[in-house]
């Protein structure tokens, strides 16, 4: 007998003897606990039928149904996390003209789990209102690890003051979360009336003729970062300001700056291009043009049989033709671009990669790939003996990665 049917048969005897027990002319209603709702696939029923000579009191033949409870646990839910990139528009301590309309745009990372979608909404949460409304959906999708660009049309108040007005995000449940550890709001900062705002703006630009200035042959380059630090550019003080060159590659720092900063074009590898200025409250400065790094560096080398097998390329040993070389961006361990460039090595066994910017870059030769095994045949590398090479250089630069291939 299953077990589920013997307890079936159990529940009846104790019916039975329970029924037996009471007065005939006593009806006794038992109200069962209401089922928790729990949600899951339902079981299959299993009925038992009792046999006709059990004494239970009940009719011949009555069935009793039982359900066997399946639970299961929902889906587990993402979290909403967010960091704070960069003020796009508007930098904090701005002295604007009373009751003038601007656009806030902040630059966030999603840095949870959970996609923004439109049902996600930017809300007031503090300060100074500067727009008719306190809640504005998100723009679109912002899968994790993306960044998007919050904007906000506002008016500055019409007094004159400092202000301040906070934003967080609000999840689709109803929950809001800032940014950063500390759960912080987006905020604006301005001021209306007697502090002044200094300025300095420019282009960010490739100087493909070497002139040091802008002009008509030169490439404007959008959405560069542009820092403003403390003191001259010799010192490395600290940063006050930070802008992003828009689609015509003009950037534009202001503030209530005063005194000496220096101002630089941040690249992959430190700063490409800076200048030291000095600055009184209130001051304007113009065309402060800042030189984007030419793709200039190279990254180049050999192959070789290595029949010495000791790593070192002697005059005796050929050089291989005919081989495929990888280039990724960023180092051997994590590389970051996931498609490589590739170069062939020539007659002579040489390879080289030209117009790099300055970074960490990752060269390797796959053995086992099909053309390269064709070539190399069976054998092992003693230069590297890994068969990658990681290499950092700066702009203007020119390095070797030569690699040794000993038969067996």
């Amino acid at each position: 007998m299953k077990p589920f049917k013997l307890f079936a048969l159990t529940f009846a005897l104790v019916l039975a003897v329970s029924a037996c027990s009471l007065p005939e002319n006593m009806l006794v209603e038992t109200a069962l606990p209401s089922p928790t709702v729990v949600e899951s696939t339902p079981q299959p029923v299993e009925t038992a039928t009792l046999p006709s000579d059990t004494a239970t009191g009940l009719p011949t033949g009555t069935s009793v149904s039982i359900t066997a409870a399946a639970t299961s646990s929902g889906p587990v839910a993402c979290i909403n996390s967010a960091e704070f990139v960069a003020d796009i528009t508007i930098p904090d301590g701005i002295a604007m003209e009373s009751d003038s309309d601007f656009v806030k745009t902040w630059r966030v990372k999603n840095t949870g789990t959970c996609t923004w979608s439109r049902d996600y909404s930017l809300v007031f949460t503090d300060g100074t209102l500067m727009m008719p409304v306190d809640r504005l959906p998100l723009p679109g999708n912002t899968a994790p690890g993306q960044t998007v660009d919050l904007s906000l049309d506002m008016k500055a108040p019409i007094y004159p003051g400092a202000y301040e007005s906070d934003w967080k995000l609000r999840a689709p449940n109803g929950s809001v979360f800032g940014v950063g550890k500390k759960d912080a709001p987006l905020w604006v900062k301005l001021v209306i009336g007697s502090i002044q705002s200094s300025i300095i703006t420019g282009y960010t630009y490739q100087d493909t003729n070497g002139n040091s200035q802008v002009d008509s042959t030169d490439v404007l380059m959008a959405n560069r970062e542009v820092w403003l630090q403390k003191g001259g550019c010799d010192l490395g003080g600290e940063r006050v300001a930070t802008a992003f060159s828009g689609s015509d590659g003009r950037y534009t720092l202001s503030g209530p700056f005063s005194g000496t900063y220096c101002v630089g074009l941040k690249g992959q590898d430190g700063m490409e291009d800076v200048a030291t200025l000095t600055l009184t409250l209130g001051q304007t400065l113009t065309n402060w043009n800042l030189r984007a790094t030419i793709p200039n560096a190279v990254i180049s080398g050999m192959v070789w049989k290595d029949m010495q097998t000791d790593g070192i390329w002697q005059s005796i040993e050929p050089k291989i033709p005919g081989l495929t070389v990888l280039l990724q961006l960023g180092p051997c361990s994590n590389p970051v671009s996931q498609v490589p460039v590739s170069a062939n090595t020539d007659v002579n066994g040489l390879f080289s990669f030209n117009s790099l910017y300055g970074g960490t870059y990752c060269v390797s030769i796959r053995a086992s790939d099909g053309g390269n095994a064709s070539i190399l045949g069976s054998g092992s590398w003693t230069m590297p003996v890994n068969g990658n090479q990681q290499i950092t250089i700066r702009p203007g630069e020119q390095k070797s990665a030569n690699f040794g291939w000993a038969n067996k």
